[in-house]
């Protein structure tokens, strides 16, 4: 039998930011999906998806047991995958994009199986939304080398990061509104187009779809940005950063996310050597942003030893930087 989503949605938990259009789910930002309860007769489940990105890896998770997560590649065009063979009885499946935005989005017409799609699961008690970078979206983690990973969608796992692991730690719902190569001021080759605010309202940024901030109220918001800001200065000593500038969309990004959602506490993130001149610059506007505001907190030396793609973090390196961070939330912040 096949289940349309668009007449299923009552049914689904939808993941991260994602919108309905033209009849079908469409999935753009790193961890967006859904997920659903169905009674199977022992029937393999099947997803009618049609694919934007060159490559890219779909995760399944069976009854909430993120360990055996199972990853299916992807190529662009459309498809029917196969999600799970053979499921006997009732099941929660979570379907999710592993994919950052830039890279292509993921079109979700319908569930196809044997059976029937149960009352929709419930949602877990706490939500996090994450605003970051390509360490947010798992650039290179699945890599083995520091190389440019390719193919890069194969490489690229967003929901084995250090946000997901934290979420999964927490028994936190997941929103992760991260893109490779954004920043604060600039983006990491010094387009100052290429920042978060190109993003941070979108619900589907491939199609302009905004995003309505008022279906998911965060009860922390964590921003990992800066990263790129600080590797554009570094990298092009004539670029010297507008410290009053970089002040002032900083403050932007803050008001707004406050202003949308005004009960979250909010966290700034860094990790980069702390020895860097730029990267003491970025820290004391989060330390002064973290003292000006109720309910803003800074987190800082989350640097890993990057042994994944491009010197980005790997598996291994996600751990660590959750690891620092929840040491962080079980001391300092009271959910």
């Amino acid at each position: 039998m096949e289940f349309l989503l668009a007449k299923n949605e009552e049914n689904l938990n939808l993941k991260g930011r994602s919108a309905f259009l033209n009849d079908a789910l469409y999935l753009d930002f790193t961890a967006s999906g859904f997920e659903f309860c169905g009674e199977f007769n022992n029937s393999d489940v099947v997803i009618d998806t049609e694919i934007s990105a060159e490559n890219g890896l779909l995760g399944v998770i069976v009854d909430n047991d993120y360990q055996s997560m199972k990853e299916i590649p992807v190529v662009s065009g459309k498809q029917r995958i196969t999600a799970y063979e053979k499921l006997n009885g009732k099941h929660t499946l979570k379907i999710l994009k592993l994919l950052e935005y830039k890279k292509g989005y993921y079109i979700v017409k319908s569930l196809i199986f044997d059976g029937k799609i149960l009352e929709k699961p419930d949602e877990k008690p706490l939500k996090f939304e994450f605003y970051g970078d390509s360490l947010t979206c798992g650039y290179g983690n699945l890599s083995t080398n520091r190389d440019t990973p390719q193919p890069f969608g194969f490489l690229e796992h967003g929901y084995r990061t250090w946000a997901a692991l934290l979420s999964e730690k927490m028994g936190a719902e997941m929103s992760a509104v991260s893109s490779s190569g954004q920043g604060v001021l600039t983006d990491c080759g010094g387009n100052p187009e290429g920042t978060v605010f190109k993003y941070y309202d979108m619900a589907v940024p491939s199609y302009n779809v905004k995003w309505d901030f008022k279906k998911y109220q965060p009860d922390v918001v964590f921003i990992y940005l800066g990263n790129n800001d600080i590797n554009y200065w570094r990298m092009n000593e004539k670029a010297e950063p507008d410290w009053a500038k970089f002040d002032e969309k900083s403050k932007k990004l803050l008001k707004s996310i406050k202003s949308n959602c005004p009960n979250s506490k909010i966290i700034y993130l860094l990790g980069h050597d702390s020895e860097n001149k730029y990267y003491e610059g970025v820290e004391k506007e989060y330390k002064r942003l973290a003292f000006e505001y109720d309910n803003v907190y800074y987190c800082g030396g989350l640097s890993s030893n990057q042994n994944g793609g491009d010197w980005h973090p790997d598996l291994k390196d996600d751990i660590t930087i959750y690891e620092k961070l929840y040491k962080f939330m079980c001391e300092y912040i009271k959910l």
